[in-house]
C-alpha cells in the first residue's frame, strides 16, 4: 500500500511524499513542476541603491559604440578610454560578485568597446610602419606600466 501511493503521489505535480524510515519520524518531500523550478533558478536577489546612489550611476547611459567615434580620438585619449572601461568593466564584475543591480548585456558593450579601441590603436601603429612584434612589445610596456588601474 505504501509503494502504490508513492507511485500515485509521483505523477501528481505538486504532490507531497512522505518517506518513513524505521527509527527517525516521516520526512515530508514537496516536489514541484519543471516550471517552478525554472522560476526558481532565475530568482536571485536584487540590492538597489535608493536616493543620490541611485542617480549617480556610471552605466546608466552606456550604449553601443562604433568604431567611428574613435577615430578622432588622440593615443592619449585612445589608452584613457581603454582604461575606463576596463574600470567599469571590473565594477560590472563585482557588482555580478556581491549580486547587487547590474544589466548582463553591459559586459558585452563594454568588451566590444575595449575591442574597438585596440583596433583604433592597432591601425595607426600599421599607418606607421610599426610591426606586429614591436607593436606586442608597446603593448606589453603599457600594461606593465598600468597595472593597477
Amino acid at each position: 500500500r505504501d509503494t502504490r501511493a508513492r507511485r500515485r503521489a509521483t505523477t501528481m505535480a505538486h504532490a507531497m511524499i512522505l518517506t518513513a524510515s524505521s527509527r527517525a519520524a516521516p520526512v515530508v518531500h514537496v516536489k514541484f513542476s519543471a516550471a517552478h523550478a525554472r522560476a526558481q533558478k532565475r530568482a536571485s536577489v536584487v540590492v538597489r541603491a535608493e536616493g543620490d546612489a541611485a542617480a549617480t550611476d556610471e552605466f546608466t547611459g552606456l550604449k553601443p559604440t562604433s568604431i567611428k567615434d574613435f577615430k578622432e580620438l588622440s593615443n592619449e585619449a585612445l589608452l584613457e578610454e581603454v582604461t575606463k572601461s576596463k574600470k567599469m568593466l571590473f565594477q560590472l564584475r563585482m557588482r555580478q560578485s556581491t549580486r547587487k543591480e547590474f544589466k548582463p548585456h553591459h559586459f558585452g558593450i563594454l568588451k566590444t568597446k575595449v575591442a574597438q579601441l585596440y583596433t583604433v590603436k592597432r591601425e595607426r601603429e600599421v599607418a606607421e610602419g610599426v610591426g606586429k612584434r614591436d607593436s606586442r612589445e608597446i603593448k606589453f610596456k603599457e600594461r606593465a606600466a598600468s597595472i593597477y588601474l
